[in-house]
């Protein structure tokens, strides 16, 4: 498997035990705009971009690695409550889905709302990948 974001590299990573290896650690962050959620702009590792698939769900896409993590961090301005949940990760075909909602605010069913964010608002994700094979 070839080594993600090889041709990117500026500094070794110092990471513990074996998935550490050949691993890659960066944020991106996702930048919001308008009032339809629509992304405006990400930045911060290379090869990732993230777009809006429908009200309060988004697609990130980056190169396919054997495992991820994924931390996320939701700043909202207005102060309203927003909770940012990954609901898919699929580490080896290079994609994950994550939704936005406001627990305050549930449907009929109990579920929280997925909505749209505010001009303001940053999503940043901490992503941790190794391309290494389980042993």
């Amino acid at each position: 498997m070839a080594q993600p974001f090889q041709s990117e590299e500026q500094y070794p990573l110092n990471a513990v035990g074996q998935k550490g290896q050949h691993a890659f650690v960066g944020v991106e962050k996702v930048f919001f705009r308008g009032t339809t959620g629509l992304v405006g702009t990400a930045y911060g590792i290379p090869g990732v971009t993230v777009s809006r698939t429908a009200t309060g769900s988004y697609t990130v896409n980056y190169d396919p690695v054997h495992e991820l993590d994924i931390i996320p961090n939701l700043i909202v301005p207005t102060g309203q409550d927003a909770q940012l949940k990954f609901v898919e990760v699929n580490p080896t075909s290079g994609t994950a889905k994550f939704q936005i909602t406001r627990p305050s605010q549930t449907g009929i069913s109990g579920a929280p709302l997925l909505y749209n964010q505010p001009s303001g608002t940053i999503a940043s994700l901490l992503i941790f990948g190794a391309p290494i094979i389980k042993f």
